[in-house]
């Protein structure tokens, strides 16, 4: 805990000259995964890149919740790749904008090919792929993506809405009752389920679907 205060508190002031020394004689001498996860976030930030890597990768091997692995991998990445912040970000834009999905989904395999574990560049890549109109090609990356982590909302919306335009509407509520159920005001997956009953022709259930969603949408305003 008092190395992950640390690391915020490195992020927001200079760090203190006797400081990289200090941390580097606490390498390899952490038990626990999260204390060696912090240690090593602390590292990045003190630019001692070789002495976090070892700390980074036996965190990321011992049993990590799922948001704490991501961070580690992440760092990993800042540590292993040129500028991967910058360019994470503008390939983001990229894809958002669709300006130039291509060269996003080239970065996002780079990104993956270093660290496997990366599996946002796989949403993100599915989402260019969908931009380029390779829509089966996406649906299999996002299928990918959920095996990794069944309860990403991106990606099972965006599953659900290439069900939907594809004619299967049924799978595509399927998919929307997952993100509903952990997120029940969630907007945008309340407009997609009327939708899909809409196109089941439960036109009653759509009608009370769509009444939810435009309070929901009200309430937020």
């Amino acid at each position: 805990v008092l190395l992950r205060y640390l690391a915020e508190h490195i992020q927001e002031q200079s760090v203190p000259e006797d400081l990289p020394e200090a941390l580097e004689e606490l390498v390899g001498l952490l038990e626990h995964g999260v204390e060696r996860m912090d240690l090593g976030r602390c590292l990045v930030l003190c630019d001692r890149p070789y002495d976090a890597v070892p700390e980074l990768e036996s965190a990321l091997v011992s049993g990590l919740d799922h948001e704490m692995e991501d961070e580690v991998v992440e760092l990993l990445l800042r540590v292993e790749v040129p500028d991967f912040e910058h360019r994470y970000k503008q390939a983001m834009r990229g894809i958002e904008l669709g300006t130039d999905p291509i060269s996003a989904i080239a970065v996002m395999r780079e990104f993956l090919e270093r660290r496997p574990q990366f599996w946002p560049a796989l949403r993100h890549t599915a989402a260019a792929l969908r931009h380029l109109g390779h829509v089966e090609e996406a649906l299999d990356v996002y299928f990918e993506v959920l095996l990794r982590r069944p309860d990403d909302r991106p990606s099972l919306l965006a599953s659900a809405e290439i069900f939907s335009d594809r004619g299967n509407p049924k799978r595509a509520l399927e998919l929307v009752e997952s993100v509903l159920q952990d997120h029940p005001g969630d907007e945008e997956g309340l407009f997609l389920r009327a939708a899909c009953l809409e196109r089941l022709g439960r036109l009653e259930d759509a009608d009370s679907a769509l009444e939810r969603a435009v309070q929901s949408d009200s309430s937020r305003d």
